[in-house]
């Protein structure tokens, strides 16, 4: 096996620099594309919608008591039973969660007080202000 001496390593490494820069400029450097701004004919990215959270934990509901109408309600069962969050009245209802699960329900357009409860442990209630 032959070894690259000092002079032949220094020409190597010429010789790929040589290579990378004729690369470079065979690119284009026309400033008719812009990539950070989407093409009128392409969909913009929806926007971010905020949602609100109420988690269960040692069998009680905690977090958000208000909302707007129509808002994404994130619930997460923090406990190790399973457990619902579901409106008296059936205007929402998460289904059951197993212990570390989530579920996100739209809550109800029209503004309001909504009672809720755990249909697994009737004892475990809540309310929303939907305003």
């Amino acid at each position: 096996m032959r070894r690259l001496t000092t002079t032949s390593a220094a020409r190597a490494a010429a010789a790929v620099a040589a290579i990378t820069l004729a690369l470079a400029a065979c690119g284009s450097d026309s400033d008719d594309s812009d990539d950070s701004e989407p093409a009128a004919d392409e969909p913009a990215e929806a926007a971010a919608t905020d949602a609100v959270e109420i988690s269960i934990e040692g069998f009680a509901f905690s977090g958000a008591t208000s909302a707007a109408a129509g808002e994404t309600l994130i619930v997460t069962n923090n406990d190790g039973s399973a457990h619902t969050l579901t409106a008296t009245e059936g205007e929402f209802n998460t289904g059951s969660l197993d212990g570390g699960a989530s579920a996100e329900i739209t809550l109800p357009t029209e503004a309001g007080t909504y009672t809720f409860f755990c249909t697994i442990h009737p004892t475990m209630t809540g309310e929303i202000i939907i305003g």
